[in-house]
């Protein structure tokens, strides 16, 4: 296991005891950490000796006080992170989806009428194929954050 710098890391009897250690902190999670954590994690997998893993902090005043706000920028922890504009991307299409499904219950609830004489029930299936069309825009939104130019869809499909 290569050198810790945020963590401390000790197995014992079958168990792995990890320690957050940035107790000056209150062990808030730093780009650096997150890294070491997630290299530990994909170590442990591999690791049939480990049957537990502890996850502890360091100090007596807090496990984890969360994200370290002095590091954070605009593309959350991780450097070279896609924007925090992509939320806002997610957002706007739940908002969107949100107006439809509201806009055909206003509509579908009216009784039949001279020029709808089933009702209005079509403006239900066209809301569908709205709807629809929005997944496949947000699917597609999920692909381009995934994908970057790194590799990382290839990664996320097959687990490694």
């Amino acid at each position: 296991m290569s050198k810790l710098e945020t963590l401390l890391y000790e197995e014992k009897d079958g168990v792995a005891w990890v320690t957050l250690n940035r107790p000056d902190t209150f062990n808030a999670f730093n780009a650096k950490m997150q890294q070491e954590l997630r290299d530990l994690w994909r170590g442990l997998r591999r690791n049939d000796e480990v049957r537990c893993v502890v996850l502890t902090g360091a100090g007596d005043k807090a496990f984890c006080s969360g994200g370290d706000q002095k590091e954070r920028g605009q593309g959350g922890y991780t450097p070279g992170a896609r924007p925090m504009d992509v939320e806002a991307l997610h957002s706007a299409i739940d908002l969107v989806a949100t107006i439809i499904t509201w806009a055909v219950v206003r509509v579908s609830d009216q009784p039949a009428d001279a020029e709808h004489h089933y009702g209005h029930g079509k403006i239900e299936s066209l809301s569908a194929l709205a709807e629809t069309a929005l997944l496949f825009v947000l699917c597609g939104v999920v692909i381009w954050e995934v994908g970057g130019d790194d590799g990382a869809l290839m990664r996320a499909i097959s687990g490694r």
